[in-house]
């Protein structure tokens, strides 16, 4: 049986999230108050892994598992199970490094009948990455990531696609960060007449550190199509928490397009393990 989300029109999601947001903030106010102050070590250890879920430019070394379900307007839905794992260096005080290695797994069905269409492991992703702190609270990072045609048959997108990505962090309280970002995708290469891909786009997160180790991220997203022609956005909550025994970074998130062509929703799981 197939579970969907009731039809809400473009404005009446737009409200409905906003409303979660300013709720985010009204919980986040007080929480700030109860976490422990900034000379805390184990405060910042909790407060960077937390803001790392969602920030480009806190390049720690960790590992993760990351579970992304679509559900498509055509009836049809898959299944994304992604292992990755990063591996940092710090250059100085203020600069750090990293190189990251994605491997996922993609499961395909089609209409209401739920037929299997495709499964296997799907094209590896490799990126490199560097970050830089400009003062307390403003870092800047940037990378590079190129997605090779390794999948197997049709799980692959059978491209070599370059992704140029740049963003910048601003801690405006100790439990409020923004962290806008851009991506730029393009295709360099195709094999078995694949289809290019180019695009861009535009992301901008605010992340509310909450008592007890929680946190929520209220996320905008806009996505430019150039093959299409075409521009989409849509918007993303994230609830997540810190565990300490063991000791592991925990999230959920429902991400819904206002004017999508093809999706429905998309629900992702993340699992993550920060040395």
């Amino acid at each position: 049986m197939r579970v969907r989300l009731p039809a809400v029109h473009a404005p009446k999601r737009a409200g409905w999230l906003a409303s979660c947001g300013v709720a985010a903030g009204a919980l986040a106010a007080p929480a700030g108050a109860a976490l422990p102050s900034d000379e805390d070590p184990e405060a910042r250890r909790i407060a960077e892994a937390i803001r790392a879920q969602e920030d480009p430019t806190i390049l720690s070394s960790r590992a993760w598992m990351e579970a992304e379900w679509n559900d498509d307007l055509d009836g049809s839905d898959s299944l994304e199970l992604t292992l990755g794992a990063r591996k940092s260096w710090r250059i100085s005080d203020r600069h750090d490094w990293a190189f990251q290695l994605e491997l996922p797994y993609r499961r395909t069905t089609d209409g209401p009948g739920g037929n299997l269409v495709s499964q296997g492991i799907a094209d590896i992703k490799v990126t490199a990455g560097t970050a830089v702190r400009l003062s307390d609270t403003v870092r800047i990072g940037g990378g590079l990531e190129l997605r090779m045609p390794t999948g197997d048959g049709d799980v692959s997108g059978n491209i070599w696609r370059l992704q140029e990505f740049a963003a910048v962090a601003w801690d405006a309280t100790p439990w409020l960060t923004f962290t806008p970002k851009v991506r730029y995708f393009h295709t360099i290469a195709r094999e078995n007449g694949a289809s290019p891909q180019h695009y861009a786009e535009l992301y901008v997160p605010a992340t509310f550190i909450l008592a007890d180790r929680w946190s929520l991220t209220a996320r905008y997203e806009l996505k430019r199509d150039f093959v299409s022609d075409y521009m989409t956005h849509a918007a993303k909550l994230t609830v997540g928490r810190q565990l300490s025994r063991p000791d592991l970074g925990l999230s959920l998130a429902l991400k819904v397009p206002f004017n999508s062509l093809s999706n429905e929703y998309q629900l992702v799981f993340n699992v993550t393990h920060t040395f």
